[in-house]
């Protein structure tokens, strides 16, 4: 069920008759398949060269003469032997019947007796009926073996198709179709947004052919692959600010196509009105299996703050800042090297210089940093905290 079922429902497909091969069927070659009128023109031409000899035994004419009362077939002007004759291509249509049948018992002879196949019992009819909740309605179950009524068939008998399995019918509908395709040679990756559309990003379908790629192609936008890290520890409000992030990777190693791909990912960080980025990092080997990066963001490149869906947008469910490590689109071509990573732990190490606006509390309250203080208060005890 969707927003247009008459697009989702028709394609272009091919039937069993279509997929049935015209050379099985019987009548395919017929040995014999001369109609009435070409018999009786046969037989006309052909008596052009039979000698007709008369009483005195003299070969005065052909036969055609015998043909031409009778070749109209017009009610009342046909003579008697013509009718004789007539008839006799009326009975012998049995034999002829009989003898171009000869192809199909062959075959039947061919599939039965040699290869010994056995025929198939009948198959009932299936179809797919779509359900629809008025509006307001509650949840329906319909039940296994609910009969629906389908009209009547060719013998004026009514149809009847049977529910084959239990069904709940819900007010739920498809709010969005989304396709990803992934380039099995390069691994690129190609996103469609709105799948059902004519350039999956929500474009006009053709109206004479009304087609899209349920599974995409390369003809799609190129997507940004990668991933996303939330963590209290990115929220970074001023000074010069450096940010090491350690990846703990299987399924890659450090080698000559690794150099390849190191500088593919562009890093980017939720800001104060939109993602901070994009910041162009560089992996380096840190080890078996361990992969890092620095970045280093400027005083006057804003904070770091919680991720916010309105200003943020990309649908994280969390309350901390977000950052996101994603292949660059020119770069979608070098996808292949990373497809079988799996993250096995993350280290995010920040360091922070030029600090100004210090918030302190300790056991006892908010504390003026602007001024020397007592960290822990003026009689400091055991398990104090700052």
């Amino acid at each position: 069920m969707g927003k247009d079922r008459s697009i989702y429902l028709k394609r272009d497909g091919q039937s069993r008759k279509q997929r049935f091969p015209e050379q099985l069927n019987p009548s395919f070659a017929k040995i014999y398949d001369r109609t009435e009128e070409e018999f009786l023109s046969f037989a006309a031409g052909y008596a052009k060269e039979l000698r007709f000899f008369d009483l005195s035994n003299t070969a005065s004419s052909d036969w055609s003469p015998f043909f031409q009362d009778g070749s109209e077939g017009q009610a009342g002007a046909i003579t008697p032997h013509m009718a004789l004759f007539r008839a006799f291509l009326l009975l012998f249509r049995h034999n002829l019947d009989h003898l171009n049948g000869l192809t199909g018992r062959h075959l039947e002879f061919y599939y039965s007796d040699v290869l010994r196949m056995e025929r198939k019992g009948a198959v009932p009819d299936r179809v797919h009926l779509v359900f629809d909740l008025k509006k307001n309605s509650p949840d329906q179950m319909v039940k296994a073996g609910t009969l629906f009524k389908a009209g009547k068939d060719a013998a004026k008998k009514e149809v009847f198709y049977s529910l084959t399995e239990e069904l709940i019918v819900t007010p739920a509908r498809i709010g969005e179709l989304r396709s990803v395709f992934v380039d099995p040679a390069g691994g690129a990756v190609y996103i469609a947004p709105v799948a059902d559309s004519a350039d999956g990003l929500g474009g006009p379908l053709d109206k004479n052919s009304p087609q899209w790629h349920p599974f995409g192609n390369a003809g799609l936008p190129v997507a940004e692959p990668g991933f996303a890290l939330a963590s209290p520890v990115l929220l970074m409000k001023e000074g010069t600010r450096k940010l090491t992030v350690i990846l703990s990777l299987s399924g890659i190693t450090a080698g000559e196509e690794f150099q390849k791909v190191r500088n593919i990912f562009d890093l980017y960080l939720t800001g104060e009105k939109g993602w901070i980025g994009p910041k162009p990092v560089s992996l380096s080997s840190a080890g078996e299996g361990r992969f890092s990066f620095d970045l280093i963001l400027q005083p006057d490149e804003g904070a770091v703050v919680p991720f916010n869906q309105k200003k943020h947008g990309s649908g994280f469910e969390t309350f901390s800042p977000v950052m996101q490590l994603l292949i660059k689109k020119e770069e979608a071509g070098k996808c292949a090297f990373f497809r079988d990573a799996v993250v096995q732990g993350v280290e995010i190490i920040v360091k922070v210089s030029g600090i100004t606006g210090l918030m302190l509390e300790n056991d006892l309250g908010r504390i003026e940093a602007s001024r020397p203080f007592m960290p822990f208060g003026p009689q400091p005890e055991k398990g104090a905290s700052l």
